[in-house]
């Protein structure tokens, strides 16, 4: 496998996700990068307590390429791009993927958003 998000999550878009333009709030992003991001941290790590863990998110960066609708699923690849001694990054690519329900090809979304988690002092 030459993909370097080997982590995935799959994710339904709920109508609460959606604005006044039809497609996913930016704010919602936040939201599934979060979902991913935990369960990496349980499927990988095999954490069971995550609500107790000693880190931060410090940073968050969205570069958004196309929108993603209503009905659509997203696809949510998960890879740690660095490791050091009090801090890691993540970095996430997220995919709208065509429903079954769906009759038109949709847009395609294919992002990296890098998260920076630090330790508490």
């Amino acid at each position: 496998m030459n993909d370097r998000f080997r982590h995935r999550t799959r994710l339904d878009v709920r109508f609460r996700d959606i604005d006044a333009f039809r497609h996913v709030n930016n704010a919602s992003f936040f939201t599934y990068i979060e979902e991913a991001r935990i369960r990496y941290l349980i499927d990988v790590l095999r954490l069971d307590a995550v609500e107790r863990m000693p880190m931060i998110l410090a940073a968050v960066k969205i570069d958004f390429r196309a929108p993603i609708l209503f009905g659509q699923e997203v696809d949510i690849g998960t890879s740690v791009d660095w490791i050091g001694r009090s801090s890691f990054a993540m970095a996430h690519r997220l995919i709208a993927c065509e429903s079954p329900s769906m009759y038109r090809p949709p847009p395609r979304l294919t992002s990296t958003f890098p998260n920076v988690c630090r330790r508490r002092p």
